[in-house]
């Protein structure tokens, strides 16, 4: 079984990079003609959320405490119940921030489906580059602590269990932190551009994986110019699951061929 492992997951690898590069160049080509949808960006469809600095400083103070003190566990419902807090003190209404009531899922897996393998070719090459940057000043290229846990497991269901976890609940609670509820906020302080690409960097940084920083600063990008774009936060929520089954997908075609 160990011998034709990586043969199945090669191929599955080139067929989705093949379909990226299609997908790439059909997208500078629309780009190049000024047709595709982000030629121009059109206005921001995402209201912003007037929070006081120090309300925020104060939240990520909590959040640093969790973490020094190991109750990381806790993080996401202290996320969650900061999130739903600061919206109702600050008077924002759920379905005008987030839009999840205009939420269409075909649409909203087509789009994802589409943004995903335009971007597939550019993150690799972004997760190459910083391979030989960080490898020329010999820091190893140890996996994140969460494709760590999914490589540990030792049944299939314990891998299953974790898959849940990182297609549902991570894009679900990430993406209404980071762009659901600190972008609208910084956009408010900066700006669009700035606030996206200030979250953009706070998201890679969470990861706390110096291999996989500037892919997910350029990733969370995307997310965030999806949301800001559609106005629908549901959308960067499918496209980040996408991605996190693909790569849970790929890593099982490596360990059970």
């Amino acid at each position: 079984m160990m011998e034709i492992e990586q043969p199945l997951a090669v191929a599955l690898q080139l067929t989705v990079a093949t379909l990226g590069l299609f997908y790439l160049i059909r997208e500078i080509f629309l780009f190049s003609q000024r047709k595709t949808k982000w030629w121009p960006l059109q206005p921001s469809r995402v209201p912003t959320l007037p929070v006081d600095p120090l309300a925020l400083l104060a939240l990520m103070a909590v959040i640093g405490i969790a973490i020094w003190s190991g109750m990381i566990l806790l993080i996401p419902f202290i996320v969650i119940g900061a999130i739903f807090f600061f919206t109702r003190l600050t008077g924002r209404s759920y379905s005008r921030l987030w839009q999840f009531h205009r939420f269409e899922g075909i649409h909203s897996m087509s789009l994802a489906i589409q943004t995903y393998l335009v971007l597939l070719i550019p993150l690799g090459l972004l997760s190459l580059a910083s391979f030989e940057v960080l490898s020329y000043f010999g820091i190893e290229d140890d996996p994140q602590e969460a494709v760590q846990l999914f490589l540990d497991a030792e049944t299939l269901g314990d891998r299953f269990l974790l898959m849940i976890y990182a297609v549902v609940f991570a894009p679900v609670t990430e993406e209404l932190f980071f762009r659901g509820f600190l972008y609208p906020i910084l956009k408010g302080w900066t700006g669009r551009n700035l606030a996206i690409l200030i979250s953009a960097v706070l998201f890679g940084l969470s990861h706390v994986h110096a291999m996989s920083f500037l892919p997910l600063c350029f990733f969370g990008a995307i997310l965030g110019l999806v949301y800001d774009q559609t106005g629908k936060l549901g959308n960067a929520m499918v496209l980040h699951a996408l991605f996190n089954f693909v790569t849970c997908t790929v890593i099982l075609s490596e360990i059970y061929a």
